[in-house]
């Protein structure tokens, strides 16, 4: 009986062991672990890449949107330097019709000022001849105040840019021509006479 009770006893030790080796084994962090760091790296390259994504489209706006001013610049600054090639031809145009216009109101200036020269000539003349008509009609009156117009004539002339030497002996003659109005007619006649002829030789150097 205890032979078989200490076979059973031997035979229970020995199944029993077997139970206590497949306890052994009981932790595996490893893996765990593996995993762990295996999913913090994948999360990494993820945001790796989204960073990277969006530091290209970023970059890549940032050049698109600097292109498009550059050209929008460019494309101003074409018009612009246009413009001013334009002004400056207008500038030039400008110029060019001033002095045009200078010249011609110079020339214009220069007409009007021989017309007022021709005008108080012809002026100066009659005056002249009608102090020899009165002369001629014995109306001393008449003749004094036709040669005070002549004197004022002359004096006018002198204004303008006539040659003054060409007045030089005009004046001379209307005082002779004053002072022997009374006394002798006939001396007043030829001083008129010389004035008049004196004013045809001015007349024509003018023209």
């Amino acid at each position: 009986m205890n032979s078989d009770k200490d076979v059973q006893a031997e035979d229970s030790q020995t199944l029993e062991t077997p139970v206590v080796e497949n306890k052994t084994p009981t932790t595996q962090p490893a893996p765990k672990k593996n995993n762990f760091f295996t999913i913090a790296l994948r999360w990494v390259i993820v945001s790796l890449i989204f960073l990277l994504m969006g530091a290209a489209i970023v970059y890549f706006t940032l050049y698109q949107t600097a292109s498009t001013s550059l050209a929008a610049v460019k494309a101003e600054n074409s018009q612009l330097s246009e413009k001013l090639s334009a002004a400056e031809v207008d500038l030039e145009t400008a110029k060019s019709d001033l002095n045009t216009a200078q010249m011609s109101l110079t020339d214009t200036q220069t007409s009007l000022q021989g017309e007022k020269i021709n005008s108080l000539l012809y002026k100066f003349q009659a005056d002249v001849n009608t102090a020899r008509v009165a002369v001629l009609n014995l109306d001393p009156s008449s003749a004094r105040q036709a040669l005070a117009f002549a004197s004022q004539d002359l004096t006018a002339l002198t204004q303008t840019n006539i040659n003054v030497d060409s007045l030089s002996g005009l004046q001379p003659r209307i005082d002779a021509a004053l002072t022997s109005l009374e006394s002798d007619p006939q001396k007043t006649m030829d001083a008129l006479d010389t004035l008049y002829t004196n004013l045809l030789l001015i007349i024509n150097n003018v023209k």
